[in-house]
């Protein structure tokens, strides 16, 4: 009722502000996203546990980290898979898929000399259980693990709302939103098994900022985020008490394998390089594996990690204006009212001076930022490639609980009087 009767209401009303209050102001001038997860884990009904605290091995896999990407036939994915299958060092082994093989080719030339070594190309429909199910398997099978999973598989949406057919919103939808939550499915048992991983989801600067004409494609990104941050407190009952969505676990290995552990694997796979041993504790206790008649050999603790980011980049050089052309061809404007095509004529006017050059990164910048996720000590929830697109509608949204000041700002952008 006081929001029907007010002249000026919020964009974000909270009826009962004494639900979860620190939680809501965390999120709001928090732009990283780590502070209302902290806050989440602490206050529902999944607090910090003490669980299994360790497992015992009698040796680590020292081989590549095995790498399954979506949507790799052009874009963000092509330039991530060969990025990280050109690894001089060999740390990635990536299974890049697609949906249509027949589009393969680019792939095949720009990774021709990783082929059927650090870079495998598989087919994947993410709108398909079985096609996702299937994929999955053949990974696991073939390498025991899938160690980090990149959502990237998405499609653009770029149109006069009243006028798009549901059927091509449920399309974005199946895509954008439900392909991710069907590989999360997919993988989360085996990463739970392990108790190790790394879950970097696509979304957008637009999954942060409601923009207008993009309101599907938005809303698509938007259920990706909510959906990320949700199943934090959940999985973090595996042992997790790391700040950056890290599932955090205990395992036990030989002392003398310690420095071979780090020097292979970076920091954010052992969190402390050897010399700088803060993760590595009670070194000298001793331990001896069940039935084993050998000598004791000294363990240390080591801490592992299971991370969780959300990748959001601005605008990028890719065939997203083709893409977004072929979906949208035989949508009917004239369906619209007048003055809803007149703001859709102004801004196809203006849309080259938002989208800047200087604010649209490239395929390679983009995958830099994936490679960057995947090696970094401290990878914040929340990442955000492009430091000047938007960056002043984010700012707004994270610092004003009302939720009016990044609001006035893209109607000046998109909208103005």
């Amino acid at each position: 009722m006081k929001i029907i009767l007010s002249e000026k209401p919020n964009l974000r009303y909270q009826s009962n502000a004494s639900f979860n209050p620190d939680e809501v102001r965390a999120k709001l001038p928090d732009p990283t996203g780590n502070d209302v997860v902290e806050l989440l884990k602490k206050n529902t009904c999944f607090p910090e546990t003490n669980g299994v605290t360790g497992t015992c091995f009698s040796g680590l896999n020292m081989s590549a980290r095995i790498v399954l990407i979506s949507g790799c036939s052009s874009g963000i994915g092509l330039a991530t898979a060969v990025l990280l299958a050109k690894d001089a060092e060999k740390r990635f082994k990536v299974y890049a898929t697609m949906r249509n093989m027949a589009k393969k080719g680019q792939l095949e030339e720009e990774g021709k000399d990783q082929l059927g070594d650090t870079l495998i190309i598989k087919q994947m429909d993410v709108c398909s259980d079985e096609s996702v199910t299937m994929a999955v398997k053949d990974v696991m099978d073939t390498e025991g693990r899938i160690d980090i999973l990149f959502n990237n598989a998405g499609v653009p949406l770029m149109s006069v709302f009243d006028c798009i057919p549901m059927d091509l919103a449920k399309e974005t939808f199946d895509i954008n939103f439900f392909g991710t939550l069907r590989l999360i499915q997919a993988v989360l048992p085996g990463m739970k098994a392990r108790q190790s991983g790394h879950i970097i989801n696509n979304t957008s600067t637009f999954a942060i900022i409601g923009t207008p004409f993009f309101e599907i494609y938005c809303a698509s990104k938007f259920a990706v985020e909510g959906l990320t941050e949700s199943l934090v407190p959940t999985l973090r009952q595996f042992n997790i008490r790391v700040t950056n969505i890290n599932f955090h676990l205990t395992i036990f290995i030989p002392v003398d394998m310690v420095g071979a552990l780090c020097s292979h694997f970076p920091s954010q796979c052992c969190s402390a390089r050897f010399g700088e041993l803060a993760a590595i504790n009670n070194i000298g206790r001793t331990k001896r594996r069940a039935g084993s008649k050998k000598k004791k050999r000294r363990w240390a603790e080591v801490s592992q990690l299971f991370l969780c980011t959300l990748l959001e980049p601005g605008p990028v050089s890719s065939a997203v204006g083709e893409c977004n052309a072929e979906r949208t061809k035989n949508i009917d404007l004239t369906t619209a009212d007048q003055k809803t095509r007149d703001i859709w004529q102004g801004l196809l006017g203006r849309i080259g001076g938002i989208f800047e050059e200087k604010v649209v990164l490239s395929p390679l910048e983009v995958a830099d930022s994936v490679r960057e996720i995947i090696l970094s000590e401290n990878t914040n929830f929340r990442f955000q490639p492009s430091k000047e697109f938007y960056s002043e509608e984010i700012a707004a949204r994270f610092a004003d609980a009302t939720g009016y000041k990044s609001v006035d700002l893209i109607s000046q952008k998109f909208c103005p009087e």
